[in-house]
């Protein structure tokens, strides 16, 4: 993850910190406990979020910044050749 980041990079990590949080205890007791926690849970070393900003990256690690929609295309069909 680079220092400087774009909003929008921003705007996905502070909704992702929201969502990553256990279910309060009121809805445990709301549910009758048929939901217990939750299960998309995630944790900072297993599940990466694999956000990018306008440009992909290859297994590499080389950004490739791309014009159009087309070229976003051939791209991907080249990954799938490797």
């Amino acid at each position: 993850m680079p220092a400087k980041k774009s909003l929008r990079i921003k705007l996905k990590l502070a909704k992702k910190m929201k969502q990553n949080r256990p279910i309060p205890n009121w809805f445990r007791f709301r549910t009758d406990n048929t939901i217990r926690y939750n299960a998309k849970r995630r944790n900072w070393r297993r599940t990466k979020l694999n956000l990018y900003d306008g440009c992909l990256f290859t297994h590499r690690l080389q950004p490739v910044i791309l014009s159009s929609e087309s070229s976003y295309w051939a791209f991907l069909r080249s990954l799938d050749d490797m």
